[in-house]
């Protein structure tokens, strides 16, 4: 967790709110060491830990999508297809808005490179920011073309 801040800290001066990232970065994993799925279990143990930081209401939810959806982008780029609509409305509608993407992206990014070439590649950053800019656009509204029907 301490190497993805690193590689977080890096990217802090992309995105909106770098305590949200670096924060996000720093516990992430925060729910690994149990049977459950660690990002479930990691969105309960973040919330009372954002809270005594004194982060607002609206930050909280936003490092509990963090840390719930960390693997999320990149499981998904490299995993489905991503000329097929449903597959960007699969992230949009877990990511609330574009400053969260932003954070998520930057998230992503720390997160595989701390990990180290096994966990991240050109190939995946590209495939990575490729889905990130039809979610952006599917979010602004604008239309994604559909698949035709053969």
């Amino acid at each position: 967790m301490v190497e993805t801040a690193v590689h977080a800290s890096k990217l802090t001066r992309k995105v909106h709110r770098p305590d949200l990232l670096l924060f996000a970065a720093l516990f992430h994993d925060i729910g690994k060491g149990a049977e459950e799925d660690h990002s479930e279990r990691g969105v309960r143990l973040i919330d009372p830990i954002a809270r005594r930081i004194g982060f607002e209401e609206k930050d909280i939810e936003t490092i509990k999508i963090l840390v719930k959806h960390h693997l999320l982008l990149s499981a998904t780029a490299t995993r489905r297809d991503l000329d097929d609509p449903a597959t960007i409305q699969s992230v949009v509608a877990l990511i609330p808005d574009a400053n969260t993407l932003e954070l998520l992206h930057a998230l992503s990014i720390a997160d595989g490179e701390a990990t180290g070439s096994a966990g991240w590649s050109d190939w995946k950053a590209t495939l990575v920011a490729d889905l990130v800019s039809r979610a952006r656009r599917a979010i602004a509204g604008i239309e994604v073309a559909q698949q035709p029907i053969l």
